[in-house]
């Protein structure tokens, strides 16, 4: 699965759950034939929301610009759901296609945190040092602290991040930082590149596994 940057949420008058419903979106892209059409209810059930929720955050996503419908007129016959090109570079973020099922002890608020904070910890160890971690996330998520720190902290006590400790090179003292642990498995490259100049962004569907 294939997930782009997603910063100042507010901006776009997005939610955070959006995130966890765009991810259950891809999960049910269909490469071969550049497909997606599942039902809302399949969609909740996967992302472990709602089927209004669903309708709701799609809407939101669509006007986003993150994604484009074509919605049937028939009755019972699912919309089709296409993918646009990253906004904020050109990259997209993998994500384990077994992500729902290796979670399923985490809430749907959590998932979609995980899901949302994921991005922050790209370097080679899969860590973030960032000195305050809720605040940085809060800023450029476009979320308020304790939204954040809720669910920071649920992730944590289900050991999805772990707290960890170094000794800073200029004193003795200890410095706190985050890191990713194996619950999931990250080990894959990080990121799949395009040349956005080749991409159509209107009504496209990225082919990421």
């Amino acid at each position: 699965m294939a997930l782009p940057d997603f910063l100042f949420l507010d901006r776009d008058n997005l939610q955070y759950l959006d995130v966890l419903v765009y991810t259950a979106l891809r999960w049910f892209n269909r490469i071969e034939s550049d497909e997606c059409f599942p039902k809302h209810e399949t969609i909740g059930i996967k992302a472990g929301v709602s089927k209004n929720t669903v309708i709701a955050s799609v809407k939101r996503l669509e006007e986003a610009g993150l994604i484009s419908v074509k919605r049937s007129n028939k009755i019972r016959e699912s919309n089709y759901y296409y993918f646009t090109a990253p906004r904020w570079n050109n990259r997209l973020e993998k994500i384990p296609k077994d992500f729902f099922e290796t979670t399923k002890d985490l809430s749907s608020h959590e998932r979609a945190m995980l899901l949302c904070i994921r991005q922050f910890f790209n370097n080679v160890k899969y860590e973030c040092h960032e000195p305050k971690p809720i605040k940085f996330f809060a800023k450029y998520l476009g979320l308020t602290e304790n939204q954040v720190r809720k669910q920071f902290s649920g992730l944590i006590s289900k050991d999805y991040i772990k707290e960890r400790y170094t000794i800073s090179k200029f004193s003795d003292n200890l410095r706190r930082y985050y890191k990713l642990t194996d619950k999931i498995d990250w080990s894959f490259d990080q990121y799949q590149s395009y040349n956005l100049q080749t991409l159509n962004t209107a009504n496209i569907t990225l082919k990421v596994a």
